[in-house]
């Protein structure tokens, strides 16, 4: 029985020790975060959104799957809507769309929609993980589940540094770049990051009062996206029955 108690003790003071060696800062996930690798990913999202201005009220819920591969760069994305399903292949060359209910596929220079380019540049991946160092002041921290996790919860009484995350995170999730935010009713926004400094999770989830292109507007918004295969896509490429039933667009109607 002594013998157990002295396997058990042992035990005991390993976890504890270990578990001391183990805990880190804040400081020390944010930059392990930014400076993290990102060369391929998946992605599965899912947003809804409802937009109310002038007595007239805007719904959408959008789900999204997307695989990322960066060199060479190269994007399928489906988005699921009410409308039907839009599915994008996008290299640096050229996006093909196909829209629903289309048999063929709109063919356009990827340099010619700033969203796209963007994201063949990886700009729109870099500063999704680059808000979290410019606002770390304004994120809690703690360890959980073999990871951690960066959250900011905001309301009314939010300060004018908070409503600049608001704002920052609007712009980058709504392409919008006229937006101010008069009034957060309701703010919470966090990354979920695993031991190896990895994005898990981006979650949004506000209830906010906005102008936008000079009108005042109601917005509220849930996206949730889970990120997987971690610097682990395969190599894959647009399928040459996308590039042989091209709709050429037309970019000056």
């Amino acid at each position: 029985m002594k013998k157990i108690s002295v396997v058990i003790a042992s035990l005991i003071l390993m976890l504890i020790i270990n578990g001391c060696g183990t805990k880190v800062t804040k400081e020390e996930v944010v930059s392990g975060a930014v400076k993290k690798s990102l060369n391929s990913f998946e992605t599965d999202m899912k947003t809804e959104f409802k937009i109310s201005s002038n007595g007239q009220d805007i719904s959408s819920t959008t789900d999204i799957a997307l695989v990322y591969k960066d060199d060479p760069f190269i994007t399928h994305m489906k988005m699921s809507m009410i409308e039907g399903e839009i599915e994008l292949y996008i290299d640096k060359e050229s996006a093909y769309m196909k829209m629903p209910g289309e048999e063929g596929w709109i063919q356009a220079p990827t340099g010619s929609i700033p969203e796209f380019e963007e994201m063949a540049s990886g700009d729109s991946i870099k500063k999704d993980l680059e808000m979290i160092n410019e606002f770390s002041e304004l994120f809690s921290f703690e360890q959980k589940d073999g990871g951690y996790v960066l959250d900011v919860k905001l309301d009314e009484n939010s300060s004018d540094k908070e409503k600049e995350l608001v704002t920052s995170v609007l712009t980058e999730e709504m392409q919008n770049q006229s937006i101010k935010v008069s009034k957060v009713n309701k703010f919470n926004y966090s990354y979920t990051i695993d031991k190896d400094y990895n994005l898990k999770n981006v979650l949004t989830e506000a209830d906010l009062e906005v102008v936008m292109d000079g009108q005042t507007t109601q917005i509220s918004i849930k996206a949730d996206a889970d990120y997987k295969n971690i610097n682990s896509v395969k190599d894959f490429s647009i399928p040459a029955e996308v590039t042989d039933n091209v709709i050429e667009m037309d970019l000056e109607s």
